[in-house]
């Protein structure tokens, strides 16, 4: 199952931090904390996303519940609109 991860722009180190905190460590890589990587920004650049696959349900949901209310959590890719590029003028 993959969980995918919606922020606010301005709060990239912030969730980068917690999500380190969280020491998510998938089957393929035991011994090492997964790290985000390079995130997508949305059309308009107000928001940031990534996924994981290596978090489990749990820890999903152990993390929504205490979650900070700008930090969106979702087990389904975010709506397709907000991550494609603009329209051509």
């Amino acid at each position: 199952m993959s969980i995918w991860f919606v922020i606010p722009a301005d709060k990239e180190t912030t969730f980068r931090a917690l999500y380190a905190g969280e020491r998510i460590r998938g089957r393929d890589n035991p011994d090492e904390d997964e790290t985000i990587g390079v995130m997508i920004r949305d059309r308009d650049g107000t928001k940031l996303m990534t996924g994981t696959s290596r978090m489990s349900d749990a820890a999903r949901r152990a993390l929504d519940g205490r979650a900070p209310a700008w930090l969106e959590i979702h087990t389904t890719f975010p709506p397709r609109i907000s991550w494609q590029p603009p329209n051509p003028q």
